[in-house]
């Protein structure tokens, strides 16, 4: 076959028999409740070493998991989860989760949204954080300037968009230097 999606932590000894490989995993560590994500979490180096693997890709689930869900009970906590990857530490991927006070109540998520969103800005202003500069991030910034919630299902869709981003630049930039 042309492509042959298998997952990563298959045997190597079956790997290595099998061509025109891509490589996906569900790396993300889905918790029960928003209150339950830590502030950061590590992710994937996947998307740094694919290639001596002897894949011709890798895919992984994002910032969304791979167990489906239609949609989500009333949000007691709105997180929002934004991916980077740090030269630093070996080209890892980690993912920040920026979540608001759980105040026991499902009521106004927006202006919990606006209360992660402002952990999120003061993390990208201080740079403490590498997160690059991708077109969902800007998204971020200006729901922050202009004090708007889009609604959670916008929320995810941003944080998605901003990882592949993320991931794109990465494998981008890693082209023109090993290239």
């Amino acid at each position: 076959s042309n492509i042959n999606f298998i997952q990563n932590d298959t045997n190597p000894n079956i790997k290595r028999r099998i061509k025109n490989r891509v490589s996906y995993e569900d790396f993300f560590k889905k918790q029960i409740r928003n209150a339950d994500y830590p502030k950061e979490s590590p992710f994937s180096s996947l998307h740094s070493y694919y290639k001596d693997e002897s894949n011709i890709g890798f895919a992984d689930y994002t910032i969304t998991g791979d167990d489906f869900s239609e949609g989500g009970g009333p949000a007691y906590v709105v997180t929002i989860h934004c991916s980077y990857i740090d030269r630093r530490r070996f080209d890892e991927l980690f993912i920040r989760h920026y979540s608001s006070f759980n105040d026991g109540t499902p009521t106004n998520p927006g202006a919990k949204f606006i209360e992660a969103l402002n952990l999120l800005i003061k993390d990208i202003d201080s740079k403490d954080i590498p997160f690059i500069d991708t077109h969902a991030l800007n998204e971020f910034v200006y729901l922050h300037k202009i004090e708007h919630f889009p609604g959670l299902g916008q929320v995810k869709k941003i944080s998605i968009k901003h990882h592949i981003e993320t991931v794109a630049n990465f494998l981008s930039t890693s082209v023109e230097v090993s290239g």
